[in-house]
């Protein structure tokens, strides 16, 4: 695959910079950045939710069809 990201004069002087300082080409660099933040956003767990949702209190039969007398409020 090919990406194309148009990058400024500074950006490129700052990561061929850092590549350097790291020993290492600026392709490297960033397949190691691009690798890195693929890592976190596939392991980020997911909040765990504070309360459980609130379930609907349905009146009526225990056994048997459901009739909109059992869900709704409307009919009586």
């Amino acid at each position: 695959m090919r990406l194309t990201v148009e990058l400024t004069p500074e950006e490129e002087a700052r990561l061929a910079a850092k590549a350097k300082a790291q020993g290492v080409s600026v392709d490297v660099l960033v397949r190691s950045v691009l690798n890195g933040v693929a890592t976190d956003a596939s392991s980020a767990a997911l909040p765990e939710p504070t309360e459980a949702p609130a379930l609907p209190k349905w009146r009526g039969r225990v056994i048997g069809p459901l009739r909109r007398e059992d869900i709704y409020e409307d009919v009586r």
